[in-house]
């Protein structure tokens, strides 16, 4: 996918991408968050709602789909590391991932009617395959073209922007009125696909050939998978926030398998959705561009346990709503402060992830920066599908039905909030924790930053590559 025979390299050891290069390298993130975010949260709800597939089918699909997504995190993370230390670059797995990304979303938005579950099952596990081929390789790219601390909050940030500018688009679709301005139906989410196809393909070229493939590899030998296992295990600083990433995934997915059923099942405000999915993601977009003017003021740590705590409380609050009221202004207002906080992590954990894949770098004396992104959205994803598959069986267990808008029990509404509300505020609680603890900071991060740029100058200078 390189339009030169070698590796693009950024020329200076410890200068990054500028802002020119951050933004070609997140433009297929606008493309995949425009498909993967309706997929995910809009998709087993509109099966529910209008394709007749029981809440328990859905649920078992998306455990499976995603537990197979979660499995082969850490083998793409892997071999995307060898690919790199041989040719130096990532590209190709971004447009594979992406492209294939489209062909799966397609075929889930349009399904042959009766649905089969057989047909969701193997489109579902196709879409999170070709999510897991761009989604580990692009995010240690950013690792590639970056380097101090505060330029991969930067760079991170940026990427963010771009998943949220995705979203925003996605947002916006449903209120074209050729469409119905019906809200979610499966005809927008259709269109929203037919779109994503179009965009892509001049996206990924720009991407492809504007952005530096970034430092070469460190990596002299090519260590067996399990024997990687010490390596991993020594880094406690990657324990610390794959522990709180898990825990947080895991209320989060329960959070986020049930929005639309909660906003449209239970307080009728289906319709409204677009628009406030919209304002939500105006909110987002603004905490980014924050985050990113403000990068050498924060530490990391620090942003991601706020991040969660803004998550845990808007989760808490949403427990106070009921169908009437003012609860539609509630409900945005919840909202805005969720997915504030999933920017503010969005834009850190990542970056976060680059200093620590480089501490790993500094202590062991090898590049696994994919392994280690792998690992933490190994982890993200098994706790989101853990989540989300916990969510629909305790709502399925409590006999709440979609399909019975404003009719069912008071039991079933209870069950309705115990997985949308009480559960997963305590479990983002409880990961928040973990990440107060991480020690590396800015300083700590300069330090490695420099003894990795002194050790690659020499392996250099001594014909290593």
């Amino acid at each position: 996918m390189d339009s030169h025979p070698g590796p693009q390299r950024i020329p200076v050891p410890g200068k990054g991408a500028n802002f020119f290069q951050s933004v070609s390298y997140a433009l297929p993130i606008v493309i995949t968050n425009f498909l993967f975010y309706p997929m995910v949260s809009i998709l087993p709800g509109i099966y529910a709602r209008d394709f007749g597939l029981s809440l328990g089918v859905i649920a078992s699909v998306m455990f499976f789909s995603r537990l197979f997504d979660a499995v082969i995190d850490p083998w793409v993370g892997y071999w995307s590391d060898r690919y790199h230390a041989r040719t130096g670059s990532r590209k190709p797995w971004v447009v594979i991932g992406c492209l294939g990304l489209v062909v799966s979303s397609y075929f889930l938005s349009a399904p042959p009617e009766p649905v089969q579950t057989g047909y969701f099952l193997a489109w579902f596990v196709a879409f999170y395959m070709f999510w897991t081929l761009i989604e580990v390789p692009h995010i240690a790219w950013g690792s590639d073209i970056s380097a101090s601390a505060a330029q991969r909050t930067r760079l991170f940030s940026v990427r963010s922007f771009a998943m949220f500018f995705g979203v925003l688009l996605y947002a916006l679709l449903p209120m074209i009125p050729a469409l119905g301005g019906e809200g979610f139906t499966p005809q927008t989410l259709k269109w929203s696909v037919l779109f994503a196809g179009a965009l892509a393909v001049p996206l990924l070229l720009i991407c492809v050939n504007m952005t530096p493939t970034g430092r070469t590899s460190l990596n002299t030998n090519s260590l067996g998978f399990v024997d990687l296992l010490p390596i991993l295990w020594g880094n406690k600083q990657l324990l610390l926030v794959l522990a709180g990433g898990f825990i947080s995934w895991s209320g989060y997915g329960m959070w986020f398998a049930l929005g639309f059923i909660f906003a449209d099942s239970y307080l009728n405000i289906g319709k409204t959705l677009p628009l406030i999915y919209a304002m939500t993601t105006l909110v987002s977009l603004a905490t980014v561009a924050v985050l990113y003017s403000q990068a050498e003021k924060f530490e990391k740590n620090k942003v991601l346990f706020f991040s969660m705590l803004c998550v845990a409380l808007s989760a808490l609050g949403f427990s106070a709503l009921s169908p009437g009221g003012n609860h539609l202004v509630l409900f945005t207002v919840l909202m805005a402060v969720s997915y504030m906080g999933n920017a503010l992590f969005q834009s850190v954990a990542y970056a976060l992830m680059s200093d620590i894949s480089d501490y790993g770098s500094w202590k062991f004396g090898a590049d696994y920066s994919a392994v280690y992104v792998a690992l933490f959205l190994f982890l993200a994803k098994l706790g989101l599908t853990l989540g989300g598959a916990f969510a629909l069986a305790i709502l399925h267990g409590f006999g709440f039905d979609p399909a019975l808008a404003g009719e069912n029990s008071a039991s079933s509404v209870f069950g309705l909030k115990l997985s949308f509300s009480y559960i997963p505020a305590l479990l983002l609680f409880a990961g928040s924790i973990f990440f107060i603890n991480i020690t590396i900071n800015r300083r700590r991060h300069h330090v490695i930053r420099q003894r990795l740029d002194q050790r690659r100058e020499r392996q250099i200078t001594g014909g290593v590559y």
